[in-house]
């Protein structure tokens, strides 16, 4: 595990979120780390302190006010579209149609026409060798 790695899991160390074999890991990591160490040691320091100030009660108005806030962010964010959606959806149409075009053809390719029958006897593959080449040449492995 990278250092990054260690370091992200600290704050789930504090607050004992990880399994036995990880906490051990991570905390050995943090013996030998200084930057993890100190990092480990500001967060289990900050958890005492939050720990020792009182409960205070939420707001009356509290939940309303958040979710007020939370519905305006929401609309800021939504009006920044890059493309309007039935552009999105007319380009997956199109590249769909493109698709079905192209494996269409292809396919017809593959196939006879009316009234035309092929041979393997037709294919280039199936002609004798020419005269004169060697047997061991010409007779498949």
């Amino acid at each position: 595990m990278t250092r990054d790695a260690y370091r992200d899991r600290l704050l789930d160390l504090a607050y004992g979120e990880l399994s036995g074999r990880e906490a051990r890991e991570v905390e050995a990591h943090a013996a030998g780390c200084e930057a993890c160490r100190a990092e480990l040691a500001r967060i289990r320091g900050t958890r005492r302190i939050m720990a020792a100030l009182p409960d205070e009660a939420a707001p009356e108005r509290g939940e309303r006010i958040l979710l007020a806030a939370a519905r305006e962010a929401a609309e800021a964010r939504g009006g920044r579209r890059l493309a309007p959606r039935w552009l999105l959806a007319g380009a997956v149409v199109a590249a769909s149609v493109a698709i079905v075009a192209a494996v269409s053809l292809r396919v017809s390719e593959w196939t006879p026409r009316r009234g035309e029958q092929r041979s393997l006897l037709e294919s280039p593959y199936a002609s004798r060798p020419a005269a004169g080449a060697p047997a061991a040449a010409a007779a498949p492995a």
